[in-house]
């Protein structure tokens, strides 16, 4: 199952044509309701025949500067829009390690260091720990040791970015808003320590304001629907305070009685916590950017585009005002003072100066000032202070760094980057991948095969971001195809074939007048190869000759599959057909097809399992109500398709596998899927009347594609982390991250294993 559509709706909404906006590229869910899943047990998805509701859990080149050994401070980026897709079959004699198994060795704690944050840093939050919090673009949270300087761990909270970020006070809690920019939005309470999420507060709008109130009892989020008080221990909420809209910054007395609050509609007003009372308001100047109130509650200071104001908090009245400087930041420094953090950009060399200012009002009501400036090698998408001389920057390519008043140039904090994998493939006995940088490499799926002496070698895979198996030990690496730009359709692209027959280098370049567009799927089995572009053409090849063996198109066909080695089964959306089925069979070699009737409007995801067991995902209506399904295809009887898993919502790209023993019948023992969730989980016994199912062990990132392995299951995460599991219990075995030179094995009890990375001299 491919993991990496875009959503179905913007699909169709954009008459079967690749999304233009790059927002939408990413992949999103859309869910019923607000209440995300935890990292605990799962509750959105009913296995049938259960009923209950599910909810959803929902640059530019860094520029160089000293290198820490050991560490990295490149910024992964996704493969930018496909101009030349590559295809290969490898069927080759691998050189993977052998079955010898050796002892672990542990490893001290402090051996690895985290990766950061691939993206742009939005927001950082320091606890009274003395540990730093930012979370990023990667929907990520990374915590720092600001002692080390160092990355000390980085966990995955959303598949979207993550907009704000505030630390609950003398507690181990943060809470974190993230959206999609479009429609989602999500406001979630987190214990950082433990890794868990403690509750989610419903929101329908853009959140403007959120944060903790003096002592962390209270939450205060503001949104359009208004400004609301939740209790931080509960997240129950605790009052509304009518009228208090468009609210941009506010604060509590120390008792935790009062809150003033500053809304861009120009008001400053004084609220009753406890009954939720307009205490009293003031008339200020509007539209200010980063307010902030100081001298105990008696001024307020803002930006209004053109002029740093200073108001008095009682009268309104301006008594200072000075220019203002483009995204600069004001930060409270302390009861009379506040800073004004402005970077400004050197355009040269892409660094520039972190400039601070400190800002006083001494007793007679004038003000003093004093600025700092510090270098800075990397262009800051965020700041914060440390303390009175220390401020953090975070920057478009995910460093973080301290500058120091008395420093000439600021310090990176150091951190390892993963080398991510993008996709992977499972036939038995291997795993194949592709990476980020354009490479490939097979890897035993039994990880207790990897010794410490063994080298995995690395092959160039011309650019292939897909990897896609028959189960049977042949791998077909390809490229997904991409939109250009909003206005210009994509390039055509040159499918090539590997044999691996016959000398080194053999293959087969397909015409370049018979290949296929950029492409949305592709399917390998024995010696046919299917591809599904992104303007619905199914085209079927010879994988010996390079023949065009079946050509069919059609308008918003989303998936195919190869059923045997002459029929194929298409996924496609006949909503707004005449023909209301949303499967269609295909003869390879008559080229006649057949549409087989289901009730249910579009099928969206096929999947086959090695032994032969194909699935799909449907979208079923029920007036205004959509539901996610997915049923064992029936070809004699499609209408008579066992329903195996259901999700009341829409959810268009989770994912499934079957995987276990195989019994009589043919079907495999086990399930694992993500359906309304963004972690996996299993149907244990492979008994979906019963409802049971297991949440598997949580991993620091979101499961990416789900692999049968050996009995049991692994899973490739965001981070490109291959992650073996129990597959009766869902427990994690073993995780496998690559680096620049070198692999490591992290065993569940702590203990590692560690080898070289071979890597071409392209490479």
């Amino acid at each position: 199952m491919d993991a990496f559509r875009f959503p179905l709706r913007s699909f169709l909404n954009s008459g079967g044509k690749s999304p233009p906006c790059p927002a939408l590229r990413q992949l999103r869910r859309r869910r019923c309701g607000d209440t995300p899943l935890s990292w605990g047990p799962a509750d959105s998805l009913s296995v049938l025949p259960g009923t209950a509701h599910g909810r959803g859990f929902a640059g530019s080149k860094a520029p160089s500067r000293p290198q820490t050994p050991g560490t990295s401070y490149s910024a992964a980026r996704r493969p930018g829009t496909a101009i030349f897709t590559l295809t290969l079959i490898l069927l080759l004699p691998v050189n993977v390690p052998g079955n010898a198994v050796e002892s672990w060795v542990t490893h001290p704690e402090n051996d690895f260091v985290a990766p950061s944050h691939r993206g742009a840093l939005n927001c950082i939050a320091v606890d009274g720990t003395g540990l730093i919090l930012s979370a990023g673009e990667d929907g990520s949270v990374v915590i720092w040791d600001g002692e080390a300087r160092a990355a000390r761990e980085r966990f995955q909270l959303s598949r979207y970015p993550l907009e704000k970020l505030a630390v609950r006070p003398a507690s181990s809690e943060a809470v974190v808003y993230e959206s999609d920019g479009i429609d989602f939005y999500r406001v979630s309470v987190w214990d950082y320590a433990k890794k868990e999420r403690r509750f989610t507060l419903p929101v329908t709008n853009p959140v403007l304001y959120c944060g903790y109130t003096a002592q962390g009892k209270y939450l205060v989020l503001s949104s359009p629907d208004g400004l609301l008080i939740f209790d931080s221990e509960t997240g129950e909420r605790r009052g509304e305070m009518p009228g208090g809209y468009a609210v941009t910054f506010a604060v509590s007395n120390r008792t935790e009685t009062t809150l003033q609050t500053y809304s861009s509609l120009g008001v400053l007003a004084y609220w009753d916590l406890d009954g939720s009372r307009l205490l009293q308001s003031f008339t200020v100047p509007a539209n200010l950017s980063t307010p902030l109130v100081f001298g105990n509650y008696r001024f307020l200071a803002g930006q209004d585009g053109s002029r740093l104001l200073l108001i008095d908090a009682v009268s309104g009245k301006i008594f200072f005002e000075t220019q203002a400087v483009a995204d600069s930041v004001l930060f409270r420094a302390g009861d009379t003072s506040f800073f004004r953090v402005s970077y400004i950009y050197g355009k040269e060399d892409g660094g520039g100066v972190l400039k601070r200012e400190l800002f006083t009002v001494n007793a007679t009501g004038s003000v003093e000032r004093g600025e700092t400036l510090v270098r800075m090698n990397a262009v800051l998408s965020t700041t914060a202070p440390l303390d009175g001389r220390q401020f953090l920057g975070g920057s478009d390519d995910g460093l973080l760094a301290i500058a120091v008043d008395d420093a000439d140039e600021a310090l990176f904090f150091s951190f390892k980057n993963q080398r991510r994998l993008l996709d992977a493939a499972a036939s038995p006995g291997l795993i194949a991948f592709t990476d980020e940088k354009g490479c490939g490499a097979f890897i035993p799926d039994d990880f207790n095969s990897l010794s410490s002496s063994d080298s995995i070698t690395l092959f160039g895979t011309n650019s292939s971001n897909r990897v896609t198996s028959d189960g049977g030990g042949s791998f077909l690496f390809w490229h997904y195809g991409e939109w250009e730009t909003s206005t210009m359709p994509p390039e055509r692209t040159f499918p090539f074939v590997k044999i691996p027959e016959g000398p080194p280098g053999a293959g087969y370049l397909f015409n370049a007048s018979n290949s296929p567009g950029p492409l949305r799927n592709a399917a390998i089995d024995g010696g046919k190869v299917l591809f599904l572009d992104l303007s619905g053409g199914i085209n079927v090849f010879s994988s010996k000759d390079g023949r065009r063996l079946f050509s069919y198109n059609s308008a918003l066909l989303l998936d195919a599959v190869f059923i045997d080695g002459r029929n194929i089964l298409v996924a496609r959306n006949a909503e707004a057909g005449r023909n209301s089925s949303p499967f269609l069979l295909a003869d390879t070699l008559t080229g006649e097809t057949l549409p087989a009737a289901y009730p249910a409007p579009i099928a969206f995801t096929l999947y086959k399992n090695p032994p032969g067991n194909i699935y799909a995902a449907v979208l079923k209506t029920n007036g205004p109500d959509l539901s996610t399904q997915v049923i064992r295809f029936n070809r004699q009887k499609p209408y008579a398709s066992d329903t195996i898993l259901e999700y009341r919502g829409e959810d268009t790209d989770f994912l499934f596998i079957e995987y276990g023993a195989t019994g009589e019948d043919g079907l495999a023992a086990r399930f694992a899927s993500t359906a309304g969730s963004e972690e996996a989980f299993i149907v244990p016994d492979g008994d979906v009347e019963s409802g049971v199912k297991k949440v598997i062990d949580r991993v620091p990132a979101f499961p990416r594609k789900l692999l049968p392995c050996n009995g049991n299951f692994a899973a490739l995460d965001d981070d490109g982390t291959v992650s073996w599991y129990d597959g009766a219990s869902g427990k994690l075995l073993a995780m496998l991250r690559f680096y620049e030179t070198e692999w490591l094995l992290s065993g569940a009890d702590g203990t590692t294993k560690r080898g070289s990375l071979k890597v071409p001299d392209s490479f």
